[in-house]
């Protein structure tokens, strides 16, 4: 808990300190104001009326100072409060690209997505459905508990079908009670990414497009590795490739 020194009330306290000062001072004071009426009237000035003024105008000048020293506080408090979750924000999301980067199969980047992307979203409800095999698969919220079945699915299909310069709107497509993000392996658009509500804050958005971003990726080099692995044997000895046909891939199936 904070000690408070200053509050509200300290008008009444500096002006209980002024007279108490001049109580103590009475006849400083006194012979100070007599001296002040002696030079008014030697030299035809108005002394004490300018001393008067003088000090009320340094009175009201420390005031104004005090006010914007509280104000330059308070935004330097703002500004270090959104540094501090813009940073939260891009460990969490470094944390994110790590991990996709060591997934080598569905499983680990589904893993991932588990449990970074409800982190990411900070609080706002968020699902993920990726396209195999010609079907929309749930990566998130796989037993219908939140989203009925067909309800989100439905939201992707009409977002893979956003032109090119929605799809790449870093803040998101618009699409009823959702933002969404399309997901792009290569050249295709194999899933989306949906988050709730609309009136997220815009950081959060970003963060979530560049999410977006790296589980293409991720699943693109998921793909390219099992191409490798499935298509890409060598003879041991020979050298010579083994030719097969090569099945469609197993994502984005249209």
């Amino acid at each position: 808990m904070r000690l408070r020194i200053a509050g509200r009330h300290d008008y009444l306290l500096l002006a209980g300190f002024a007279f108490a000062i001049l109580l103590v001072f009475q006849r400083s004071v006194q012979h100070l104001l007599d001296v002040a009426r002696d030079i008014e009237k030697t030299y035809g000035v108005a002394l004490v009326p300018a001393l008067l003024i003088l000090s009320i105008m340094f009175v009201f000048h420390l005031h104004a100072n005090r006010r914007e020293m509280r104000a330059e506080a308070a935004t330097a408090a703002r500004e270090a409060e959104l540094a501090r979750a813009r940073t939260r924000e891009l460990e969490q999301l470094m944390a994110f690209g790590q991990a996709l980067s060591r997934a080598l199969s569905l499983d680990a980047v589904h893993e991932a997505v588990w449990r970074h992307l409800p982190l990411l979203a900070d609080g706002a409800e968020i699902w993920m459905v990726v396209r195999r095999d010609g079907e929309w698969e749930r990566v998130t919220d796989r037993a219908h508990a939140r989203w009925a079945d067909g309800e989100i699915e439905t939201v992707a299909a009409a977002v893979i079908e956003s032109t090119p310069e929605e799809i790449a709107r870093p803040d998101g497509i618009p699409h009823g009670p959702f933002i969404c993000y399309a997901i792009a392996a290569g050249e295709r658009t194999c899933g989306v990414i949906g988050l709730t509500p609309p009136t997220t804050a815009a950081a959060v958005r970003r963060t979530i497009g560049a999410a977006a971003t790296l589980v293409g990726i991720a699943l693109r080099n998921v793909q390219l590795f099992t191409e490798v692995r499935d298509h890409g044997l060598r003879d041991a000895l020979t050298g010579n490739r083994t030719t097969r046909f090569l099945p469609h891939s197993w994502y984005c199936r249209m």
